[in-house]
């Protein structure tokens, strides 16, 4: 879980994960540079989970990508069995993982449906979930792979510092071995952490360098 800044989000998503992922997981946590109660939630965190949690600090805002990465190379340290890459501005569902776990034994990358701006009404019931919106077959804001599928790919490229790093993913993977899993069911804030950036300067340079790949 890539956190810039908006710890209030990043409590709300880590509560909610701890309290509804089943199987047994270590959180790995990469603050991109935050400003604000980033840090001392962390370290309450590091005392509450000991061993079950990791936390990464870059000196400055290096980017989601970069921050992707760290959290790699700390979960291929623990030789996991899967990864999940995951926003800090999502709430997850009872047993979210489960579904998602199920169908990797028949595809390469998957990940949940969703709901995403306001907190619908119906939240959790799912009455209201979608796949995801427009061509990318998996959802951005949270997917898993087998830990080997990650290792095969190679690392994201940190030129693209905040956009297009799933697409590459999926390119990479191949769109046959993508899929959602509609048992699987969060919801998405939608673009909290990037809030603060220039986001149509870094969409536009971030596009370029996906095109140059």
């Amino acid at each position: 879980m890539p956190v810039y800044n908006h710890v209030l989000y990043t409590y709300r998503a880590v509560e909610s994960l701890l309290e509804h992922t089943a199987a047994p997981a270590r959180l790995i946590m990469i603050d991109d540079g935050s400003t604000d109660d980033t840090h001392d939630y962390a370290m309450e965190l590091s005392d509450r989970l000991k061993e079950r949690f990791y936390y990464g600090r870059n000196q400055k805002n290096e980017g989601v990508h970069y921050s992707w990465n760290a959290g790699l190379r700390a979960a291929f340290d623990q030789n996991s069995d899967y990864i999940a890459i995951v926003n800090n501005d999502v709430l997850f569902t009872k047993n979210w993982d489960s579904p998602l776990i199920n169908a990797l034994k028949t595809k390469k990358l998957v990940s949940p449906y969703h709901t995403d701006g306001s907190l619908p009404d119906d939240w959790p019931s799912g009455s209201r979930r979608i796949a995801n919106q427009g061509n990318l077959p998996i959802l951005g804001a949270c997917f898993m792979a087998q830990t080997q599928t990650f290792r095969d790919v190679g690392f994201f490229p940190e030129q693209m510092r905040y956009y297009f790093g799933d697409n590459w993913l999926v390119r990479q993977v191949g769109e046959q071995q993508c899929t959602q899993v509609p048992e699987s069911y969060i919801h998405h804030y939608f673009s909290k952490t990037t809030s603060e950036l220039q986001n149509d300067f870094w969409f536009k340079k971030d596009q370029e360098e996906y095109l140059r790949l």
